[in-house]
Order: structure tokens, then sequence, then C-alpha cells
């Protein structure tokens, strides 16, 4: 039944906010086989069935680093939507989505450019301050940051941030991502406070919602390590903490995974402070294979402080 088929995709994007993704794979493959039902096509719930599970599936390739399988079902679903008679708001769902994956790869300017297009799109039909465009606005600043421009990206998630604030309050994990974000700016600009008191909101909600082990709450955790680190702490605790962070997204996403070359990169900066110079080569040597074999290009950016660090 297709109405079965839209029941299991609600339940694996639940599944993917939990970090539960071989139970999201596994309702995935039994929503497809029930789209893929020929008769099935007759049903008026079909096409936006089809949609959401193409744009769910993308979601979790990405999670999973599978990023051209991620940008074909991307393309299936803006395909499906284009002969549809739907609202715009879904075609900008499967933006979103394509938003994100760009960014991941480091191809910012594709997803400046979407953005250019989904911001206004989302205040004309949501209005200004809609809770809609809290991932957009921190899509946008992590573009921003990612091209240099700090003073715009810190403008971009501080209003992200006042918006989910308003609506869920600063202890959210719908606060959180715009918390990791002004982390993230605050860190780079060399405001250590600003970027700890940041993370570690952000970690905390996370934590309360998921438990310590999801990747989620491996990352806040990888970027508090990171700014301890900087501030001078104890090393011993860096360690640990980053230690922490790496076995965790290997144990959910295993070890061939982007978010774990990520993860890998952070434990060599510490490794190479520590002049553990054979530990930190054969982090840096994993990572750049990784990234390689994700995107095919030794050229990603990605790649780049990977390089720096090896050097």
């Amino acid at each position: 039944d297709i109405l079965y088929a839209q029941e299991l995709n609600q339940i694996a994007i639940l599944q993917l906010k939990l970090g539960e993704y071989d139970q999201a794979t596994e309702n995935l493959t039994k929503s497809f086989k029930i789209i893929d039902i020929k008769d099935n096509r007759d049903y008026k719930e079909w096409r936006a069935t089809s949609i959401t599970a193409f744009e769910t599936r993308a979601r979790l390739n990405g999670i999973l680093g599978m990023f051209d399988e991620a940008e074909d079902d991307l393309k299936e679903a803006n395909r499906l939507f284009d002969k549809s008679k739907s609202d715009l708001s879904g075609q900008l769902t499967s933006s979103t989505e394509l938003i994100s994956l760009y960014i991941q790869l480091g191809k910012y300017s594709d997803a400046e450019r979407l953005l250019a297009t989904q911001i206004p799109e989302y205040e004309k039909l949501y209005g200004t301050s809609s809770i809609r465009l809290i991932e957009p606005l921190v899509n946008k600043g992590r573009v921003l940051l990612a091209k240099g421009d700090y003073t715009e990206a810190e403008k971009q998630a501080t209003r992200a941030n006042q918006t989910a604030i308003k609506t869920y309050g600063e202890i959210s994990t719908k606060t959180a991502p715009t918390q990791r974000l002004l982390s993230d700016i605050h860190y780079t600009l060399g405001d250590l406070n600003k970027a700890k008191d940041n993370i570690t909101k952000a970690l905390k909600s996370q934590e309360k919602q998921f438990g310590r082990n999801h990747i989620e709450v491996a990352k806040s955790i990888s970027q508090l390590a990171l700014i301890k680190f900087h501030n001078g702490d104890n090393k011993d605790e860096v360690e640990q903490l980053m230690l922490e962070s790496r076995d965790i997204i290997a144990n959910k996403l295993g070890k061939s995974n982007p978010q774990y070359a990520e993860v890998l990169k952070n434990v060599a900066i510490l490794y190479i402070s520590q002049r553990k110079f054979n530990l930190a080569f054969n982090s840096l040597t994993i990572a750049e294979n990784i990234w390689r074999s994700k995107t095919g290009s030794k050229t990603n950016i990605n790649a780049a402080s990977i390089f720096t660090l090896t050097g």
C-alpha cells in the first residue's frame, strides 16, 4: 500500500535524526519496493511519497559519504517535482538537501547560487522570521565562513540563532546547529571563550536528546576538544575527547566516512603539537585517502587543510 510506504519514509526521517542509519536504510528499501509497484503510480499519493523517499535517501547517502548517489537522488526528486502541480515549498526542500551536499563537498559557489534563490523565496512564502529560514541561514553562514567573510557569516548565524531561540529556547537540538556555526566563527576569529560557550550549549542539548553515542554529539565533542586545545587546556583531556569523538563516528559510520576524516584531521593537530609525528602522519594519510576515494579527486577543497598539516 502506498500509504504504508509514506509512513516508512516518516519513520526513516526520524531514524536519521536519531542516528539509526541501518534501520533507516531498511525502511527506505521497503518504501522503494512499494513505490516501484506499477499499479501504485495511479494513486494520488505516489508522487509525493516518491519525492520524500528520494530526498530522505539523499540525506542518508550524504551522511554515509555516498555523494554521487545522494546527488542522483536529489535530481530524481526534482524531476518528479517538476512534473507535479505542487507548490514551490517542495522543491525548496530538495534544494536545502542539495545545498547541504554542496557544502559538505566544498562546492561553495554552487551552494551560494542556490541560496541566492532559496532564502528570498522562503522569506516571501513564510516571512522573514520564520523557523523555516533557520537551516538556509545556517547554510549561508557556512558558505560565508568558508569564503572568509566573517562579518557577514556572523550576521547570518546570529539571525538564525535568534530565530531558533525565540521558538525553541537556548537548549534545543533545533538551536544547536546555529550555536555550532557561531562557535566555528568565533573559533576562527580567535574568540575562544565565545566559541566554547556556544559549542557547550549545543553539546548539552544534543547529548540530552540523543545520548552520547551520536554523530552530531561526536562532531560537537571534536569541536570542543579543538577549542580546549587552542586554549591551552590539559592535552590528555583534549586527546581523550578527540579519540572519543573519533570512535563514535567510526562506530556509527565506519572508518571510510568523510566525517571520520575530519576528526582524524583534528587528532593530527594535537599529535603534531605533541611531536608524535608518526601518529599525526598516519591520521592525515588516512583522512586524505578517504576524501580522495569519496570525491575521486586529490584537489577537493576538503583536502587542502590536510595537505597543509602534512607539510
